[in-house]
């Protein structure tokens, strides 16, 4: 009698174990949800669903090899650093416009948190406009300073929710690259605060249909290479865990307005390679 009561009790335990067993939403922590109810922060997620721009509704594929991606960007003053969010008519002390290219290098698939994913490397290097046929008659409008002297490029992983792989800086003390690996909740801001960068975590966050407001430097880059962006109604993403305050076209693979702790910018050209439907 003894042993079939012993039994019964971890038959009964068995069957509570296996009642909240439910396959669901895995999130970052690799803790399982179901999907029923969704999560607070990711009513709408599936971290093992299509890529973040399918399910941000933005764009019908991830990033492709030979995307490429001109961001004009200027740099907050050190002593302005610790404010993340600023009014477009707030005074803040800024450098020059800088331009940046952002280069899709390659895109393979991987296991990245249990699931198989496709995962992008980006290069980020500086870009001087007399270089760049589009941008050549505009040279004024950038400072023709180099910055890269000694860090000269920063490559990162990301996969297709757009979480962070890893980092790789290349610079005179680390010429053939130094790698830091990344946490899937991070931030990429570990190896160098030279080269502008953040993911914003579209997929897992509530954007708002807005117009941006453009501080009037900004303002005027963005009427010289994208004039009707006033009258485009973007999607707006406010970043809590770090400040960021993200604006995105639809249609877009690179945030058109992008301000954190280090600075503010602006997508001011994409060329998106051809891609076969259904890849």
């Amino acid at each position: 009698m003894k042993t079939l009561t012993f039994k019964a009790f971890w038959a009964a335990i068995l069957g509570l174990v296996m009642l909240f067993a439910v396959p669901g939403c895995s999130d970052e922590g690799g803790i399982s949800t179901t999907l029923s109810g969704g999560k607070a922060d990711c009513p709408d997620c599936d971290p093992s669903g299509p890529n973040a721009f399918i399910q941000a509704g933005f764009s019908s594929r991830f990033y492709a090899a030979g995307d490429t991606f001109y961001v004009g960007w200027r740099y907050f003053d050190h002593n302005d650093m610790d404010k993340s969010l600023r009014l477009a008519d707030e005074r803040v002390t800024m450098s020059d416009f800088y331009l940046f290219k952002y280069d899709v290098v390659s895109v393979h698939e991987r296991i990245v948190d249990r699931t198989r994913r496709q995962v992008a490397t980006i290069r980020i290097s500086q870009a001087f406009p007399s270089q760049v046929s589009e941008f050549a008659g505009a040279s004024v409008l950038f400072a023709n300073h180099q910055l890269t002297r000694h860090q000269y490029m920063l490559t990162f992983e990301m996969d297709d929710l757009l979480r962070p792989i890893s980092e790789t800086l290349y610079s005179k003390q680390f010429p053939n690259g130094r790698t830091i690996q990344t946490d899937l909740d991070s931030t990429l801001n570990g190896n160098s605060d030279l080269f502008p960068r953040t993911i914003p975590r579209i997929y897992k966050s509530q954007g708002t249909d807005a117009l941006v407001q453009l501080p009037d430097e900004l303002h005027q880059l963005a009427k010289t290479f994208v004039p009707a962006y006033e009258n485009q109604v973007m999607r707006q993403f406010e970043f809590k865990d770090n400040g960021d305050l993200v604006f995105w076209r639809n249609g877009d693979l690179w945030p058109f307005f992008t301000r954190t702790k280090q600075g503010e910018g602006i997508l001011l050209s994409q060329k998106l390679v051809n891609v076969p439907a259904g890849q």
